[in-house]
């Protein structure tokens, strides 16, 4: 059949895990790797997996005035036939918000708890991978730890280099892969890929620097307004008369953790007066101290050889 034959189709989406089917509607040509947009449909998709659900057009629509119509139709259909707990339809069908005139605050049912609420999703038991303390959580979830912490600890990341493919799997899994050619960690080319994915006009700030030296820099911010030029004499004479009589802004405030006096700078003074400076005439040769600083650091760098 023609696309321009008909107008859309009402397909039937089905878990061959469990025989749930979704029915849904779409407009245009048809498409059977389209599996539907149910919130419980998608969430039983991501605990499965696509490879788990097939597609089946049920019907196809030749008006536009049809469709919503035979959707409400089906819906309602396999419904009675299979029950509604064997369908991942929330809804009755048809146009858009009828969800929020089914459990719109007005509603009876809003405000009902537990499972008796509309929204009321079945749970199950659960051993968890990492610590195998039992939890409970909704049948359409895919978590398999109790909590975040046994996720941290109970997940490792391994890296195939002919796929170059990064995944995280449980640490009882890891041995499988690790015979199947994974490695541990993200692989050696993991960095370098990050470090040339930023480079050159890749670079988020490339090309937005300002002109410095005649070169555009993105590491230089906006010039000063002074840069390049210098103060003329009046002009250094206006700014000293300007200033004359002012206190300067930092006379008794604290530097570093200390609080500078007068007072404190004068016995300073006294205390040092006639006392050679420690490093007057030392150099990175003579001095022992930055010696020993620099041997620390090479020992700590490739260690006591």
């Amino acid at each position: 059949m023609r696309f321009k034959d008909y107008f859309g189709y009402i397909y039937k989406t089905t878990n061959l895990l469990n025989n749930k089917i979704y029915i849904g509607k779409r407009k245009g040509k048809e498409n059977l790797k389209y599996l539907g947009s149910g919130i419980y449909l998608n969430n039983a998709i991501k605990k499965y997996g696509k490879e788990y659900f097939s597609v089946e057009i049920v019907e196809f629509i030749f008006e536009e005035h049809q469709i919503n119509e035979k959707e409400k139709y089906y819906i309602s259909k396999f419904r009675t036939e299979l029950g509604k707990e064997n369908l991942y339809n929330i809804a009755d069908g048809g146009d858009g918000g009828v969800l929020v005139r089914m459990f719109g605050k007005n509603n009876p049912q809003w405000h009902k708890k537990g499972k008796n609420s509309p929204f009321w999703i079945e749970r199950e038991k659960r051993k968890c991978v990492f610590c195998e303390t039992e939890f409970e959580v909704r049948i359409t979830s895919i978590k398999k730890f109790c909590n975040k912490k046994c996720l941290n600890k109970g997940m490792k990341g391994i890296y195939n280099p002919i796929l170059d493919k990064y995944i995280k799997v449980s640490n009882k899994e890891i041995q499988k892969y690790l015979n199947e050619g994974w490695e541990l960690g993200r692989g050696t080319n993991f960095r370098k890929k990050c470090s040339d994915g930023k480079k050159g006009n890749k670079n988020p700030m490339y090309g937005k620097g300002y002109l410095v030296s005649g070169e555009k820099n993105s590491r230089y911010g906006k010039p000063g307004t002074m840069r390049g030029k210098h103060h003329t004499e009046s002009s250094i004479n206006k700014i000293r008369i300007k200033k004359l009589g002012k206190t300067p802004w930092n006379k008794g405030k604290k530097v570093g953790s200390i609080y500078i006096t007068d007072e404190t700078r004068r016995k300073m003074s006294l205390a040092n007066k006639g006392k050679k400076a420690w490093n007057k005439g030392l150099t990175k040769e003579t001095d022992e101290r930055v010696k020993n600083q620099y041997k620390n650091k090479l020992i700590d760098q490739f260690g006591d050889k």
